[in-house]
């Protein structure tokens, strides 16, 4: 079966793109042929993925369209659409995907995909809304037990199964890596706007657990001309290059905890069994991390200052650590539902 792969891969963007590879490599591995819609060349090149550039044309030639991971069913914003040029690209490719798989008569399925900041259907994008209220989304697997009621209020079908990257160790065939915290390593992933909570946090780890490495990264591919990630400016860490999705994996797998303001970077980690606090997070991260039982250990708010002692700090860490080494094996066990719904849904 031709499979067109969608999902938010236009922003060299590490969760996306690493879901991007997740699902192409193992819906190759079912017998399936895959272009994955608008990855980035880098990216498709390093994974010996093709790519589709025109959405009419990747829906005319497959058999099928996957929605691949990510948060799709997001909440309307219409200001941020109205004056940002780059939100109002990703709204319109969703209007041009319903109009597509309508045109071509083509079922759509989707995996892992979840909402954020919503409450109901209603509070969806209208492009969204349209796509998912059209007839042509059939079902699929959804990473937040809630929207399984949000999605049969539509008559789509939806099975809840943990999101993928929470298994993607397992996924990937590697093992979770050895973990330590007596000469921590910690990885800062920040939105510019917490910037002062970052360059907070750097002094205050100098200070109480003056061994540390710091290190700073960003996760998007310089070629996406994304800016909205802080830098490290001002701050005495080391500074790493977003290079590939990953470049980055192996990075995660080396550290004692990261700090992150996205979900997927911290999610990701968590599969390997390092800590992950989240910074301001949108309503998505703070719903899996509820989901988890993890919602009152992995919250930092970015308004308050860091006063942790060190041994607070390394309590709270190992406590998280703990309840990792204690779930995610079982967890990642449950993320193979993904690929057993596409299997029952497209075959082999």
């Amino acid at each position: 079966m031709e499979v067109l792969l969608w999902g938010a891969y236009q922003q060299g963007n590490f969760g996306d793109d690493l879901m991007a590879v997740i699902f192409a490599k193992r819906l190759e591995e079912h017998g399936h042929q895959v272009e994955v819609f608008g990855l980035q060349p880098s990216e498709a090149k390093r994974h010996e993925l093709s790519v589709c550039k025109d959405i009419d044309a990747g829906v005319r030639w497959s058999d099928a369209v996957v929605i691949g991971g990510g948060a799709v069913l997001k909440e309307a914003q219409v200001l941020r659409t109205i004056l940002k040029s780059a939100a109002r690209k990703i709204e319109m490719r969703y209007v041009a995907l319903r109009r597509a798989v309508l045109s071509h008569s083509k079922p759509v399925y989707f995996c892992s995909i979840g909402s954020d900041g919503i409450m109901s259907f209603g509070d969806v994008s209208w492009a969204r809304r349209l796509l998912f209220s059209s007839g042509a989304v059939v079902g699929g697997t959804v990473r937040l037990e809630k929207d399984v009621a949000l999605l049969a209020g539509q008559s789509i079908e939806a099975l809840y199964v943990p999101d993928v990257l929470l298994g993607a160790a397992r996924h990937l065939n590697q093992l979770p890596t050895e973990w330590q915290f007596d000469r921590p390593r910690i990885l800062l992933n920040l939105h510019r706007r917490y910037a002062s909570f970052g360059r907070n946090f750097v002094a205050y780890a100098k200070q109480v657990v003056p061994h540390a490495e710091i290190f700073i990264t960003p996760s998007h591919l310089p070629e996406a001309d994304l800016s909205y990630e802080w830098h490290g400016d001002g701050v005495d860490a080391k500074i790493l290059e977003y290079e590939h999705c990953f470049g980055l994996l192996d990075t995660l797998q080396t550290m004692s905890l990261i700090l992150s303001s996205k979900l997927h970077i911290g999610l990701t980690a968590m599969s390997y069994g390092v800590p992950f606090f989240s910074v301001g997070g949108r309503g998505k991260v703070r719903d899996q991390l509820a989901q988890l039982g993890l919602e009152d250990l992995c919250i930092l708010h970015p308004d308050v200052p860091v006063r942790l002692e060190k041994e607070v700090l390394e309590t709270r860490v190992r406590k998280v650590r703990e309840k990792l080494a204690a779930t995610v094996t079982p967890i990642a066990l449950a993320t193979d539902g993904h690929f057993d719904w596409l299997k029952r849904a497209l075959g082999t």
